[in-house]
């Protein structure tokens, strides 16, 4: 007797219902949100790629599900039902991240270098900004949710093309958990079934400390391939959207707009705050590490890449500039306090956290994932 063959969502809606993680947003819900299915499909072509390219891998790629639950909390998962992995992001990820970019270019005092921003208004921030887009989103029929759109349409593209590259970056933060091995040797050693980037900390001390690694991991080669995509985009803008190709004509600006979005998606993910983690208190260390790490990682890429050429100096004086900038543009819009402080070279050189999770990597989770990575680890 013949079983019938189960499709991807029917297999994401038994995952995500084992998990107890919610239901699917169907795509009936998207037909309207154009931008919403142009990022999922974008994201399926990654995978179809890496597929092709999977003889370069350590072992077969992986059977991946990728896929968005209905619910408006922020979050993200990695982890395995049966022979599948799954990638589960929720649809407030994608709400709030659009929101937040759309809104800054509307903002007449963030980005001036881009279109015509005297065409937009000087709106304050909002009270709660998390709140206030979750209640949208619950209280506002689908085909009915809008964005506050910039009045300059190089602003509304550019506003798109920032989502588009936080979204890249969050999507390959959840492939690198599966792909370095991260689920497979938490669930097997740990019996820690999911990943999720709002986690419980439940866990013991050493292991919220290799937690933290993980992470780091996963934000370095999250990052890395998002950088890869840049460099190609550059050699040839026909790679991209037609009405985003205008922001690859300059490399510089290419790293300084990578650098502007994936800074305030880690903003996002830390609920907004620079909230001071500890070694082993948190299951992630804090957006301020975050941010600083992969910035001194972009610069490492592009110093040893052969591809482009850059100067160095310049571009590292361009991106502590778009840190700066980027904090500025996340409180006018959410009235979050920044602190710069992240951003000297002390709290870089004092925060134990800078110093101890490349040793733990090295020393200890490198060795633990080489029996269940998908790729070559870097050292």
């Amino acid at each position: 007797m013949n079983t019938k063959r189960l499709t991807d969502n029917e297999i994401f809606d038994l995952a995500i219902r084992k998990e107890e993680l919610g239901e699917r947003f169907h795509d009936k819900h998207s037909l309207n949100l154009k931008d919403f299915r142009d990022y999922k499909q974008s994201h399926q072509f990654f995978l179809d790629g890496y597929r092709v390219k999977s003889n370069q891998l350590l072992k077969p790629f992986p059977k991946i599900i990728y896929n968005y639950i209905n619910k408006v909390t922020f979050n993200a998962h990695a982890f395995k039902y049966k022979e599948y992995y799954i990638i589960a992001i929720h649809l407030a990820v994608w709400a709030i991240i659009t929101d937040l970019f759309h809104r800054m270019l509307a903002h007449k005092e963030i980005l001036k270098g881009i279109g015509n921003p005297n065409k937009e208004s000087s709106a304050t921030s909002i009270g709660d900004y998390y709140d206030d887009v979750a209640d949208l989103l619950i209280n506002t029929p689908l085909d009915k949710f809008s964005l506050k759109f910039p009045k300059d349409t190089t602003r509304q593209h550019y506003a798109y093309h920032l989502s588009g590259l936080a979204m890249d970056f969050i999507f390959e933060h959840e492939l690198a958990h599966i792909l370095f091995g991260h689920v497979d040797y938490l669930s097997n050693c740990l019996s820690m079934n999911c990943i999720s980037e709002f986690q419980s900390s439940e866990i013991l001390y050493q292991n919220q400390f290799n937690l933290q690694t993980l992470e780091m991991n996963a934000d370095t080669m999250g990052l890395a391939s998002c950088i890869s995509r840049a460099i190609n985009a550059i050699k040839d803008n026909s790679l991209v959207n037609f009405n985003y190709r205008i922001f690859y004509k300059d490399k510089y600006q290419v790293f300084s707009d990578l650098a502007f979005a994936v800074f305030n998606t880690l903003r996002v993910f830390g609920d907004g705050d620079y909230k001071e983690t500890r070694i082993g208190k948190s299951t992630h260390p804090n957006p301020g590490v975050r941010q600083v790490i992969l910035l001194s990682f972009l610069e490492q890429i592009m110093q040893s890449q052969q591809t482009i050429k850059i100067e160095h100096e310049k571009l590292h004086e361009l991106l502590i500039k778009i840190m700066v900038e980027s904090e500025n543009a996340y409180k006018l819009i959410t009235g979050k306090e920044h602190n710069r402080y992240v951003y000297t070279p002390e709290y870089f050189a004092n925060h134990p956290l800078t110093s101890r999770l490349p040793i733990n990597w090295k020393e200890n989770i490198r060795n633990k994932l080489m029996n269940y990575t998908f790729v070559p680890l870097p050292t």
